[in-house]
């Protein structure tokens, strides 16, 4: 009897293992099909800009002009791709031996409707270089989380977007606001012409509208600070 349950035990390890590689190989098989189907399809035309011109017109204040320009350029269209690799226009000439581009590139979209749509559809893979950034912050959430996770998150804070609980969080904030101008903005800075930073204020009433409209918690000065030294903004 030993002997045909461990003969059973046997056959039905077997049995697992043979079921998980064959999971493994049909998966790797549709992986490899879905990446064939993928090479067919045409990649968006290259914006004629090298890398450092990208970076330039990135980190300053044209960057939505920047890309409108591109999508109006002859050729291009909405769709594209950006260079984001140092040497890649220079790699691209010596091993392509044609004027393509080497090295990582993003593709993006002037069209609003279409980046609308694209960030609507939950299906679409979240980048970790964009998105990671949330994880950091407050772990894996809506804002990050992918697939199942991501259904399960939604249902979890969709009763606090409701169309009530919004024009509460919008009256709480534009209280928020009021007193603000009323106690700190008109009498410090308007009435005697001090300057200071509106960067600076203004994100101190961000978060503090976030904490009282979204927690119903007020902040303090110190809290404030130290949130602000955590998120290093």
């Amino acid at each position: 009897s030993n002997d045909r349950i461990a003969c059973t035990c046997t056959c039905f390890c077997i049995l697992i293992v043979s079921a998980a590689v064959a999971i493994l190989l049909h998966n790797k098989t549709k992986k490899q099909e879905r990446q064939q189907q993928l090479k067919l399809l045409p990649l968006p035309p290259m914006a004629p800009f090298t890398f450092l011109q990208i970076v330039h017109h990135l980190s300053g204040p044209d960057l939505p002009w920047f890309f409108l320009r591109i999508s109006r350029t002859p050729n291009i269209g909405p769709i594209f791709r950006i260079q984001m690799h140092p040497l890649g226009s220079l790699f691209g000439r010596i091993i392509t031996a044609n004027n393509d581009n080497w090295g990582p590139t993003f593709v993006v979209t002037a069209d609003a409707k279409l980046a609308q749509m694209i960030l609507r559809d939950s299906a679409n893979y979240k980048h970790p270089c964009i998105y990671g950034i949330f994880e950091k912050v407050g772990g894996r959430s809506i804002f990050s989380a992918e697939g199942a996770r991501w259904h399960h998150a939604r249902k979890a804070v969709s009763p606090a977007f409701h169309s009530k609980q919004i024009a509460r969080m919008n009256e709480v904030v534009s209280c928020q606001i009021r007193q603000w101008m009323d106690n700190t903005f008109t009498p410090l800075y308007v009435k005697t012409g001090t300057p200071f930073d509106p960067s600076e204020e203004f994100l101190q009433q961000m978060l503090k509208g976030i904490s009282l409209a979204g927690f119903d918690y007020t902040i303090s000065e110190e809290e404030l600070e130290m949130v602000l030294l955590e998120l290093n903004i």
